[in-house]
């Protein structure tokens, strides 16, 4: 969730695109870590954090990143690149290249989803399911359009 309002929340907040996925760890063949990702339409880019690209125990390419933010601010940071297995929901690989960075975002809050789903009629999107409480992992930016989530039914700006 963010402070930003979308005028459907009463507390201002919003309902970002968050799904825990399962990735390929090639430390422990045929197992996988779960991560929380965020599906992000507004990056050209793709990341992971550091912490999971070491739990992952994946080597990258060094890099230097230029990652302009809202506003305009362009800063330079040392990063690498990975390339990392996603499993889809058909147990197949899906290889994607990401860049590390230190933090995604601000930590994600469990919330009860009982009133959202009531909002909706279509059994899959009221089986609409939220990573727990802990921090986002992986952001899959727009460079991979074709896998993120397309949408089942919407309710006023709720998809």
């Amino acid at each position: 969730m963010t402070g930003m309002s979308d005028g459907n929340q009463e507390d201002g907040s919003t309902l970002l695109q968050l799904q825990t996925m399962k990735i390929a760890n090639p430390k422990r063949k045929g197992s996988a870590t779960h991560a929380v990702s965020m599906w992000d339409p507004g990056s050209t880019l793709s990341f992971i954090t550091f912490t999971l690209a070491k739990e992952l125990g994946i080597e990258g390419v060094p890099v230097e990143l230029e990652i302009c933010t809202v506003g305009g601010k362009i800063s330079k940071i040392n990063s690498k690149k990975y390339c990392i297995s996603l499993i889809d929901a058909n147990g197949q690989d899906v290889q994607i290249e990401v860049l590390g960075i230190e933090t995604i975002s601000t930590g994600v809050e469990a919330i009860d989803l009982t009133e959202v789903k009531k909002m909706f009629t279509s059994k899959e999107a009221t089986e609409v399911k939220r990573p727990e409480s802990r921090s986002v992992d992986l952001l899959i930016g727009f460079s991979y359009a074709a896998f993120h989530p397309a949408k089942v039914e919407e309710a006023g700006h709720l998809l």
